[in-house]
């Protein structure tokens, strides 16, 4: 009998284990089709199939201790005396689990984000409940704690401004620059779809004497650099051709956010 019940109860789980698995991946399968942020949405996925499959192994374990004869309950006691010793030495690990599960829920970093995390620029490779995985622009791959990250700047989470600086000698006819750098853009900006919005073109006094040309360039994440450094070379390019002298060390790049 008691054979026939521990079939029963391997049978149920496995039906369950089917059955809600399906249903999960389903409902978070028409979630993506209308989400923003797929990625995000695979993530929340991942954790809850994990918890709903822990709960059953839990679950049929404990139907089947019953069947054999085993004092659960005992040990269920025992466990608690256990866990409470285990838990004074794992409470990086507690920690862990919770800002993991935080930064998730939230929404705060998902794989493939350009993000600053304490100082660490990179990539978002992997992230779980325990630890975050950036790779470096060099390819190093850090592993950082979640318990240990109290800062985080994604850049990936709008559009981000591509800032190129260009100095100039006081005495510039600053509207012929204005003008040649309109032109450029206009002749470049269908060459790159990543860039949103117009620019900004401004010219401002520096403490040496000098002014300086500023062109703010809107991207979409991930892109700021290359557009800065090629769009350099358009407007030094330009500028020369049409005999428009620079000061030396003109090029001044600094991404921000939008």
């Amino acid at each position: 009998m008691g054979i026939i019940q521990i079939i029963i109860v391997l049978i149920l789980y496995l039906l369950a284990k089917k059955i809600g698995n399906r249903l999960i991946k389903g409902s978070f399968n028409r979630q993506k089709n209308r989400a923003e942020n797929p990625v995000r949405v695979n993530t929340v996925e991942r954790i809850i199939v994990n918890i709903y499959n822990a709960v059953l192994v839990f679950l049929a374990m404990f139907s089947v201790l019953e069947i054999i004869g085993v004092p659960v309950g005992s040990l269920i006691a025992g466990a608690g005396v256990i866990g409470l010793a285990f838990s004074l030495g794992a409470q990086d690990f507690v920690s862990d689990i919770v800002n993991g599960f935080m930064i998730m829920m939230e929404g705060q970093i998902d794989i493939g984000d350009q993000v600053v995390i304490d100082g660490t620029w990179g990539t978002v490779a992997d992230t779980n409940l325990k630890t975050t995985q950036v790779k470096g622009f060099d390819g190093s791959i850090y592993y950082i704690p979640n318990r240990k990250i109290e800062m985080i700047c994604n850049r990936s989470k709008g559009n981000m401004r591509a800032d190129v600086h260009i100095r100039l000698f006081p005495d510039t006819d600053t509207e012929k620059v204005r003008s040649i750098i309109r032109q450029v853009n206009k002749e470049k900006f269908p060459d790159y779809p990543t860039i949103v919005g117009e620019p900004n073109i401004i010219v401002h006094p520096m403490e040496n004497g000098q002014a300086s040309l500023r062109v703010d360039i809107f991207t979409k994440p991930g892109h700021e650099w290359n557009i800065q450094w090629d769009f350099f070379e358009y407007y030094i390019s330009r500028l020369s051709q049409e005999g428009i002298k620079l000061p030396a060390n003109t090029l001044d790049i600094t991404p921000r956010a939008k």
